[in-house]
């Protein structure tokens, strides 16, 4: 589109392709509504006003328009799908840019993993921009499929469609300076990118200290006093609402109470599977929900489109307005914000929830058999102990959160071992190696899954991916590890004879048949778990993050377990 076909549109020579009749937009720039049409030509915005005509018209009749919605910061990997599915999906409930992070993939598949990605998404629809993985792995003390190096980040930072270096979770080789932490730094400011970020609970000198470095972001955030210092700092925060992760209700409140500025806070996902993007959808249910809570709709749509904009640059879309980019949304009422229809550079791509465009085709073989571990025996659970009674160290699951606490725990010794306490709700956890072969392996306990008896287990163990289950008996923690194993890659329950799957081939993490198939199959395992006597909501999601040796206080990988405030393995015999 260039100035001359602008100039001869507005001026009549020339029709629009698409003309939206009668539209209430909303003007996240300024914060108002008012009434006027819309011309799209190509992927454009070309003349806002009254009166207009084009070579197709549609009148919304009076429904509001708004951009589209913008994700900061996800991991599409995370929904258990593929990317095409995913976007398919997403872009159904008015998504039109991503900001995505293979950082899951790239923790399997290194750099390969990424490239396809990168390649992946420039098939799409709908605007898809890139992070590049910044901490493959996240810490020193797990067990990746692969490694990202300086030169490596540095080599895809410079491909297109690349916005940023993506989140940088260890923070503490922020804080302490470490060389190859600081190296990627240096690298993506050399390169123009800006530096996504990931620190729980940093604070005073310490996060000072991480923002100076050059980082920009944080989703992370937990904590109303969190929020605020680091939005005063200069940090845009994002608000997240996903599948475990469910921090929107407290900050939200706290906005509300404490008058806090929104112009540098946005909404992400950052992790949520195929049910609840099936159930409840993307952004739209956030914007849904965000409002249900008191927040003012269009403040609630800034954030959700020209402040994620305005952070990344992304200074061609996030307003309706002439010579922007034609991503916008459809919808009739502010408060349930339902999308319509939603146009992405200036297609028509979905309709009352249903996507319009053909799937993309790609293909996956480069992803599959990557679960490489020996087969399992029960009596590798096994946690031997000389005594009666013993204290242990156990992991606390947070329903909501991906933050843990550390518990002390007394428990008796059976015949020398340690087992399960299902009445105190204590079950077993390990982490192996599903990369190397080599074996890495630990065991330790955990508190909050809610098993009465059977075991659960997947091949998605954030952020190395390694093989996680949970049990309260050996056997059937090894029958899960093993069923894990002969799949290629999955999610399964276990309890006895009876073992219930999910496959996900695609790198351990995706699922490659219908969507729908996988939802059923979701919800026959979380039936599962329940019928256990789990309790949470979302079990998978919450076992995932367990091993993620980043966020605090106490986590396990195949290492052991590490007290992450401390940043060093302890024992689980205290």
């Amino acid at each position: 589109m260039t100035p001359k076909n602008l100039i001869d549109i507005a001026s009549g020579k020339e029709k629009a392709d698409l003309v939206l009749k009668n539209c209430r937009i909303v003007d996240v720039e300024n914060g108002f509504i008012f009434d006027s049409d819309i011309g799209i030509t190509s992927d454009r915005i070309v003349e806002i006003g009254a009166g207009l005509n084009g070579t197709v018209v549609i009148d919304v009749a009076g429904k509001f328009v708004s951009p589209g919605l913008v994700e900061p910061h996800v991991h599409y990997e995370s929904s258990k799908l593929p990317l095409s599915a995913f976007v398919r999906l997403i872009m159904a409930h008015g998504t039109t840019t991503v900001v995505n992070d293979p950082h899951e993939i790239a923790n399997v598949l290194g750099v390969r993993g990424v490239n396809e990605t990168l390649r992946e998404a420039r098939l799409q629809p709908i605007s898809v921009y890139t992070t590049i993985p910044s901490c493959v792995p996240a810490s020193p003390f797990e067990t990746p499929g692969a490694t990202l190096s300086v030169k490596e980040v540095e080599e895809l930072l410079t491909e297109d469609g690349v916005i940023a270096l993506g989140e940088l979770m260890n923070f503490p080789g922020v804080i302490n300076e470490d060389p190859i932490v600081m190296g990627k730094i240096a690298t993506a400011k050399k390169s123009g990118k800006i530096i996504e970020g990931h620190c729980p609970l940093l604070s005073g000198e310490g996060l000072k200290k991480y923002y100076e470095a050059g980082i920009s972001s944080d989703h992370e955030v937990t904590e109303g006093w969190e929020l605020e210092e680091k939005i005063k700092l200069g940090m845009s925060v994002y608000i997240r609402f996903g599948s475990q992760a469910k921090d929107l209700q407290n900050l939200v409140g706290y906005i509300l109470e404490n008058c806090i500025p929104t112009a540098n806070s946005s909404f992400c996902t950052d992790d949520r599977h195929i049910g609840d993007l099936i159930q409840h959808g993307h952004l739209d249910y956030t914007l849904q929900t965000a409002v249900s809570l008191g927040l003012d709709p269009i403040t609630a749509l800034q954030m959700a489109t020209i402040n994620p904009c305005r952070h990344f640059g992304l200074d061609d879309r996030g307003v309706v307005k002439v010579g922007y980019r034609a991503d916008l949304v459809v919808f009739d009422s502010l408060e349930r914000f339902t999308p319509e229809m939603v146009i992405a550079g200036g297609k028509i791509v979905a309709r009352d929830g249903t996507t319009l465009v053909p799937e993309v085709a790609f293909d996956y073989s480069f992803g599959l058999n990557t679960v490489n571990c020996l087969e399992i025996s029960a009596e590798q659970f096994e946690i031997t102990y000389e005594g009666e009674r013993a204290k242990v160290n156990v992991i606390r699951v947070m329903e909501g959160s991906l933050i843990t606490k550390s518990l002390i725990s007394e428990m008796e010794v059976t015949n020398g071992t340690l087992e399960a306490d299902t009445e105190h709700d204590i079950v077993k956890i390990a982490v192996i190696d599903r990369h190397t072969g080599r074996g890495g392996f630990s065991v330790g306990f955990v508190n909050g899954f809610g098993l009465r008896e059977g075991a659960m287990g997947s091949t998605i163990a954030h952020d190395s991916h390694n093989i996680i289950v949970v049990g309260t008996n050996d056997s059937d923690m090894a029958a899960a590890v093993n069923a894990l194993r002969e799949m290629g890659g999955g999610e399964v329950v276990v309890s006895g004879e009876k073992c219930k799957k999910l496959a996900l081939e695609y790198a351990g993490l995706m699922a490659l048949n219908e969507p729908a198939d996988v939802v059923k199959k979701m919800e026959a395992l979380e039936e599962a778990y329940h019928e256990l006597g789990g309790k949470l909501t979302s079990p998978f999601m919450a076992l995932s993050f367990l091993a993620l040796p980043v966020i605090p206080a106490l986590k396990i990988t195949d290492k052991g377990l590490v007290d992450v405030g401390k940043m060093k393995i302890v024992d689980v015999l205290v």
